[in-house]
């Protein structure tokens, strides 16, 4: 039987040399030859190949080569059908995403987008351009530029979209960023076909796997200590850990071994408090992996592993996403033109005995950062606010800390957001609601004529999602039941109680009927008094969930919604809005 060969690109030119430098701390040599575009590894299963990063996609695409290092800007721009395998947040210049921005002279009159009507545009990625001014509703002469983007306005053309990072060339050459068109990182990408096959997606996982342990570890070291009992917490206090520390016992039953990763530049302000506070032998070490499993893709257990070497760790290493605001910075706001704002709405309650009084608030959290990446991800400008984690619980008064906010107060803060929204120039709001107390249709009314932000509501558990709650739950259920208890188990599994042989510690959520057949039919609707109604919280039997299930729903959820983001972001705000009637005349 022949050897098996993973043919993998690696990218030519600006990525090349920083490539190669990150795959030799995962592991790998990577040596280049003059005048060769066949570097060598020391891994006799991978055979390499240079190619032109904005080529690298189309290659792997129709399967020349199984796997390959771009960006993500060019997997768009050449519409290549690949798989990610993972993202890797490095660059020639910096570890930060680099950004296409539309670009025109500090003096030019175009202020916006909509400025370029009927005007010239250069730049390299000229698909990502066009769609771009497609979505705003522009048409303008689209070139490609050959190089030298910068020097051509305002002579040769009106305006440039132009990929950077550190903003030095376009300041040099007097240009000012209108608007920013897409960020983009580098990806390792697979072709679809080869990734099926089982010995293809392991080698391409494993090194996905050590190439983004060493991204993790950028930055960090590890330090180790002992600490007496007594001074254990004022201690612990002290470490900015990834994960709780280690904490182990000693021959000495009164002292401890501390073990964590920190940031290195914190050290040097950490290390006398923590000699302060009693910590002795302090030893500070390098990290050169660290196995990061971030929260919001497995949601595992949140353990910190500790093993013989200590350059491996398990820990959690979250990033910046620049559609969550309370992730991203003023750095990259104040140079965004966001089109569409996102509220999810949650709530703080009991649910059954497995689930935690959180649930609306992650599953709110959950739904909504994943539709507004996958709506970022296609061009739309949206940005996601913090969940509000209340809501109405008049009903669960007597539910023992089921945290209640009237109806009218909720009202008063969406209308200061909304206000807030208008000043900061975003029209368009979708109030995503995760919690059947919580009624906003009358609110939206309310505020209908009165303010210039249009207002949009999505129940996340009614109709965009009732087809598919039929087509995989056997019973939905009302509350904490299989529907909400597979979207826990599949999205925060760790916070989901279940007893030593895998089963939830649950009831099975039934609920008693009314002495009145007309509310048990459902022909009279009243606020149902949740302690009578149910034993532990629960309405709708939770055992039947899966975590494939909680997958499934979520998966229809953010397609759908995901969708409604990019077009609410394109569509312009007219007289006609939302509408699309042109010859229709209202006589009222």
């Amino acid at each position: 039987m022949s050897k098996r060969i993973l043919k993998l690109g690696i990218p030519a030119g600006s990525l090349q040399e920083s490539t190669a430098e990150l795959f030799k701390r995962a592991g790998y040599n990577i040596k280049f030859a003059s005048r060769s575009y066949f570097p060598t590894v020391d891994d006799d299963e991978i055979e390499c190949m240079l190619i032109r990063a904005q080529e690298m996609a189309r290659y792997v695409s129709n399967g020349i080569l199984d796997a390959g290092i771009t960006g993500y800007d060019w997997v768009l721009e050449t519409n290549a059908d690949v798989h990610e395998v993972c993202e890797l947040v490095f660059s020639k210049v910096s570890r930060r995403p680099v950004r296409w921005v539309l670009c025109v002279p500090e003096d030019s009159p175009i202020q916006s987008v909509q400025d370029l009507q009927g005007k010239r545009i250069a730049t390299e990625a000229v698909g990502l351009t066009t769609a771009y001014l497609q979505r705003h509703g522009v048409t303008a002469d689209v070139e490609f530029s050959w190089g030298a983007t910068e020097v051509k306005p305002p002579k040769l053309v009106d305006a440039i979209v132009e990929v950077t990072e550190t903003g030095s060339s376009l300041r040099a050459n007097n240009l000012r960023i209108v608007d920013e068109v897409l960020q983009s990182t580098t990806r390792f990408i697979a072709n679809k076909k080869r990734y099926e096959d089982e010995w293809v997606r392991s080698k391409i996982d494993n090194i996905a796997l050590m190439l983004q342990s060493c991204l993790a570890a950028e930055g960090k070291v590890g330090l180790m200590m002992n600490v007496h009992r007594e001074q254990l917490d004022s201690v612990l206090d002290i470490l900015p850990a990834l994960q709780t520390p280690t904490v182990s016992h000693l021959s000495d039953p009164d002292w401890v071994a501390v073990n964590t990763i920190v940031d290195e530049s914190l050290v040097r302000t950490a290390v006398p408090r923590l000699k302060e506070s009693g910590a002795k032998g302090i030893v500070e070490y390098p990290i050169s992996k660290i196995i990061d499993w971030p929260r919001d893709a497995v949601h595992g257990c949140g353990c910190h592993i500790e093993r013989h070497s200590l350059t491996f760790f398990l820990a959690a290493r979250p990033m910046m996403r620049p559609w969550i605001l309370a992730e991203t910075n003023y750095n990259h706001v104040r140079d965004c033109q966001y089109q569409v704002a996102v509220l999810p709405m949650g709530a703080t309650e009991p649910h059954n005995l497995h689930l935690p009084y959180g649930t609306d608030t992650l599953e709110a959290d959950a739904i909504a950062s994943r539709a507004c990446e996958a709506a970022w991800n296609k061009g739309a400008r949206v940005v996601m606010l913090p969940t509000i984690p209340y809501g109405t619980e008049t009903n669960q008064a007597q539910c023992r800390l089921s945290m209640n906010v009237n109806p009218s107060t909720l009202g008063m803060v969406i209308r200061d957001l909304v206000d807030s929204l208008a000043g900061h120039g975003i029209h368009k709001l979708l109030i995503l609601n995760s919690h059947g107390g919580n009624e906003f249709k009358p609110l939206l009314r309310e505020l209908q004529g009165k303010t210039p932000v249009q207002l949009f509501l999505c129940d996340w558990f009614r109709s965009i999602s009732a087809d598919a709650q039929k087509e995989i739950f056997d019973d939905a259920g009302d509350h904490a039941g299989e529907m909400e208890t597979a979207l826990g188990l599949a999205f925060f599994g760790d916070l989901v109680l279940k007893n030593p042989d895998g089963t939830l510690v649950a009831d099975d959520g039934a609920v008693r009927s009314t002495r009145f057949d007309a509310i048990n039919k459902g022909w009279v609707s009243i606020t149902r008094p949740w302690h009578l109604l149910t034993t532990n919280t629960g309405s709708g039997n939770p055992h039947p969930a899966t975590t494939e299930k909680g997958q499934r729903l979520m998966e229809v959820i953010v397609a759908r919604l995901s969708t409604f983001l990019v077009e609410l972001a394109a569509a312009p705000v007219d007289d006609r809005f939302p509408f699309w009637v042109t010859d229709f005349r209202f006589d009222g």
